[in-house]
């Protein structure tokens, strides 16, 4: 009986020992960036506290952490990622690219935007003329469809298909629809109520609007902002456009953060072409990107900062600051970043902070909607952009890296 007590031991201290060298073994993995940029002739910072060094093959010689990485012309890298000098553990794609920098902003943008077609935003019943309860567009469309043309007739507007519904007797209708980026073709057939009227059932939006921050612009006027992308409210599917701009915009009031309620910025947006500041050209998860105009890209020259990109390796722990027009002046405020990771499928979250400026609390409480986009510096470069909000403790948020943004 005790044999096989120690026996069972031993094996199970085994399995806890495997168990453990895994995740070590992960948690290295995802400390190393699948992609690396460096300035050329600049130095490769790594993280000393990983014991991992780094052989490029695709030369004439190798390099690896003790060499001189100056030496290397711009271009492409693959590079071996060896645990302990000895083990290959994780390839590594590495890009040698010029200095870049960009005018980093922090300043609250009104956004207007038309959907692709008219987006589907819930499928409800209808009480139809005989008593019972129908779904005719059951089966047919989905939430978070877009219906972008109605027996053959492209239709950009819900007015258009609601007219088309008045209009058809009750006769079946032929939609396209964009469905998860892929094209279909459906028939629905209205119902028609006791008052002699023809629905669908279907609740649609075919535009979207708010409030969100710039985060940088560059040279030749193109524009990115927010950090992430605009989600429709009731799918959290991200919206397709077909064509946007962004506003001038006033904050009126900020409703502050507290422990599980994320505040927001109340403003209002100046939808006019005076205060137009520029095109949006896409939606994306990461951002949405466009181009300035002229004039506005003057005005927005003076008010903001060349500033040097960083490259997510070179982030440090510690001290940092996101620039934000919270109170209508756009002013740095002082922050942590308390952790960062290079994890491909979570680019919004791979930087992790926490407020630390007494301003910034009494204002907003931490962070609150709307301060998407804010840019994030350290040492005098933009790292970053905020994107989210701990709704458990809005002193804290997460940030996207400023190159990944800008890929």
């Amino acid at each position: 009986m005790r044999n096989f007590f120690c026996y069972y031991v031993k094996n199970l201290l085994w399995i806890y020992l495997c168990i453990m060298l895994c995740f070590g073994y992960m948690l290295i993995v995802d400390l190393i960036p699948e992609h690396i940029y460096m300035t050329k002739g600049g130095k490769l910072k790594w993280n000393n506290t990983i014991p991992v060094n780094i052989v490029i093959q695709n030369r004439n010689k190798d390099y690896d952490t003790t060499a001189v990485f100056q030496e290397l012309d711009y271009g492409e890298y693959t590079a071996e990622c060896f645990l302990l000098g000895v083990i290959p553990i994780k390839q590594v794609h590495i890009s040698v690219v010029d200095k870049t920098s960009v005018y980093a902003s922090g300043k609250i943008i009104g956004v207007y935007g038309k959907t692709k077609g008219v987006l589907v935003t819930g499928v409800s019943r209808v009480l139809d003329e005989s008593g019972e309860m129908v779904t005719p567009g059951k089966s047919v469309v989905e939430m978070g469809d877009y219906i972008i043309s109605v027996n053959g007739n492209p239709i950009t507007k819900k007015e258009q298909l609601l007219d088309y519904v008045r209009s058809s007797n009750g006769e079946t209708m032929s939609l396209e629809i964009l469905h998860k980026g892929e094209t279909l073709t459906s028939e629905i057939e209205p119902a028609k109520t006791k008052k002699g009227e023809y629905l669908l059932g279907l609740w649609v939006k075919d535009d979207l609007a708010g409030i969100g921050t710039l985060t940088y612009f560059t040279t030749d006027q193109q524009f990115g902002a927010l950090g992430h992308g605009i989600s429709d409210g009731n799918t959290g599917n991200l919206m397709e456009l077909s064509d946007g701009c962004i506003y001038d915009a006033t904050i009126l009031d900020i409703e502050k953060s507290s422990t599980g309620h994320p505040g927001k910025i109340q403003g209002a947006v100046k939808y006019s072409k005076s205060n137009k500041y520029g095109e949006v050209e896409s939606n994306s998860n990461i951002g949405i990107y466009g181009e300035l105009d002229n004039e506005d890209f003057l005005k927005f020259s003076n008010d903001s900062i060349l500033l040097e990109i960083m490259h997510k390796q070179d982030v440090e722990l510690g001290e940092a600051e996101i620039i934000s027009e919270i109170d209508g002046t756009t002013r740095n405020y002082d922050i942590e970043i308390v952790s960062v990771n290079y994890d491909p499928k979570n680019e919004n979250k791979q930087i992790m902070f926490k407020v630390t400026d007494e301003s910034l609390f009494e204002k907003t409480g931490g962070i609150v909607q709307g301060m998407s986009g804010s840019p994030i510096v350290q040492d005098g470069k933009i790292l970053g952009a905020v994107t989210h909000v701990f709704i458990e403790d809005p002193t804290k948020g997460y940030g996207i890296f400023i190159e990944n943004m800008m890929q």
